[in-house]
């Protein structure tokens, strides 16, 4: 590896006041966002517990994790080229708009009682699908929302609004479940989705359309021509490695085997599953919110690099945890350092790439959640075989070693502004 440090560029423009919401674009946007991020926690939720309470087994429920996130793997690298080629806005607000029919289709066969483990894994794979196509898209469109200067600022609120909704979601669907049952939360999530569909179609872009850079090559050109850009930048490539490793052995670590962790481990119910969501929600906004007040960090590369370590870190120190109160205190610190890990690490990617290439390496960006669909495989086998605390525990050993093998193998990391 030994291609240039590729740099920001000059922030030319002065920092509007509102900072990204200055933007009608990214307003609309942000109600989009809102109101879908909702829905997801919600849905995700309810398909972890549903398939909890069917099987109470750790691998089934990893099984949904692997069924959903398997579609980002297949499907984000054509996603990407996809981006590239046709109108952003449009892609999102088709893909919602399925994704909510979807999701009344479940909560129909869930309110029938005639739902299957397997009828949650085919719902899960086709969300994903759907997920993956569009995704690419929407995390592409950030630099034509807002200008360079506010980009951070838009990351953070981004990352913010999924923070907040990892708060509001779990106690929206814990209420749903004690009193309509799991169909509930899935008939909320069709019509939080068809809501988003609404402030996704209101969305105009910053940047002029045609302004916007899109690729001409056939298909399989471009889609070539983004693997090759990614693999020869040196910094993006390892930024994407960065991200992969501790996603797939730490977030997988604690959003996969929670489930299981509350209920075998905590001897707890729906509601503490939905406080320790909380919980982590809590932090991740936090700390979210603290980088959209600081948006003008300084050595980048090596605050990535000292919580990436962290994260780790505390993620063995949940997997030691037997008590409710302190489960809720370290999940909460590990909501913190994740959230300022994604957040700097998507800014950074994004920041680094040309518009032209931005919807393909975002796509290879996005394998980091299709590859989760393996974390969640192995550690819910662990968790079966040696116990969840152990497996978490792995995960999180896993973690720490891989963020420091990436900085040792690529010390330019360290010098990112």
């Amino acid at each position: 590896m030994s291609a240039a440090l590729p740099t920001m560029g000059p922030e030319v423009e002065e920092r509007r006041f509102g900072g990204a919401f200055a933007y009608p674009g990214f307003r609309w946007f942000f109600g989009g966002l809102l109101t879908l991020s909702l829905g997801v926690w919600v849905s995700d939720v309810a398909q972890r517990w549903l398939v909890q309470e069917m099987t109470g087994s750790p691998f089934s429920v990893g099984f949904i994790s692997f069924a959903g996130s398997l579609p980002i793997l297949l499907f984000s690298l054509p996603g990407g080229v996809l981006a590239d080629r046709v109108d952003r806005i449009k892609l999102i607000a088709w893909s919602r708009g399925i994704g909510a029919a979807l999701a009344l289709l479940l909560g129909v066969l869930t309110a029938l009682r005639v739902v299957e483990v397997w009828h949650v894994a085919l719902y899960a794979f086709s969300w994903g699908a759907f997920v993956a196509l569009e995704l690419p898209g929407r995390q592409a469109l950030f630099p034509n929302l807002v200008s360079p200067r506010e980009l951070m600022h838009a990351m953070a609120i981004y990352s913010g609004v999924w923070s907040g909704s990892t708060i509001v979601g779990p106690a929206v669907a814990g209420w749903f479940i004690a009193r309509l049952g799991t169909a509930g939360c899935f008939y909320l999530t069709a019509a939080l989705y068809a809501l988003a569909v609404w402030f996704f179609w209101q969305v105009r872009p910053h940047v002029p359309a045609g302004a916007q850079m899109r690729s001409q090559e056939h298909p399989w050109e471009a889609f070539v021509g983004g693997l090759r850009y990614t693999r020869n930048t040196t910094v993006i490539f390892a930024l994407l490695i960065l991200t992969l490793l501790p996603a797939v052995f730490g977030q997988t670590a604690t959003m996969t085997l929670l489930p299981s962790f509350t209920a075998d481990v905590l001897r707890g119910d729906a509601s503490v599953y939905s406080m320790l969501l909380t919980a982590s929600g809590i932090g991740a906004l936090l700390a979210n919110l603290g980088l959209a007040l600081k948006s003008s960090l300084e050595e980048r590369g090596r605050l990535l690099a000292a919580v990436g370590l962290t994260f780790g870190a505390a993620i063995l120190a949940f997997s030691l945890t037997r008590s409710l109160p302190l489960s809720l205190a370290v999940i909460g610190l590990i909501g913190v350092v994740n959230a300022c890990f994604m957040t700097l690490a998507s800014t950074l990617v994004q920041a680094l790439v040309s518009d032209e290439m931005r919807g393909r390496v975002m796509s290879a960006y996005m394998l980091t959640w299709g590859m989760t669909s393996f974390g969640s495989l192995f550690l819910g086998f662990l968790g079966s075989t040696i116990g969840v605390p152990q497996a978490i525990a792995v995960g999180g050993l896993l973690t720490v070693l891989s963020v420091a093998l990436v900085v040792a193998r690529v010390p330019e990391l360290l010098r990112i502004q």
